[in-house]
């Protein structure tokens, strides 16, 4: 399989902001509820799409943990490239806990 293009990895980045900020407005709203958990369905929808979702730090992790616990996303996950070693080992214990697909 060839290894993904620079564009597909800035699109598995951008959905997981995304999906992340959609989250994130979804658990602190207390109006519109609803719409805004239909917004994170139609967003996690958009993530099978993609094999691998990169991450770069907890946030987003812990986010990805909901993709795949909540809305059955059956990719793996990736941390992102730029990270450095010591956080790569940090989000590394966080995906075996969350047990999350980690891909090398």
């Amino acid at each position: 399989m060839a290894p993904p293009t620079p564009n597909k990895i800035a699109k598995s980045l951008s959905f997981v902001r995304n999906f992340h900020d959609v989250y994130q407005q979804a658990l602190i709203s207390q109006e519109h509820t609803d719409s805004l958990f239909q917004q994170l369905s139609e967003v996690a929808e958009k993530g099978k799409k993609f094999p691998v979702l990169l991450f770069s730090n907890e946030e987003e992790g812990r986010s990805l943990n909901v993709l795949v616990s909540e809305y059955h996303f059956r990719g793996g996950v990736k941390i992102s490239q730029g990270v450095s070693k010591k956080e790569q080992r940090r989000l590394k214990d966080l995906a075996k806990e969350l047990g999350l697909p980690l891909r090398q």
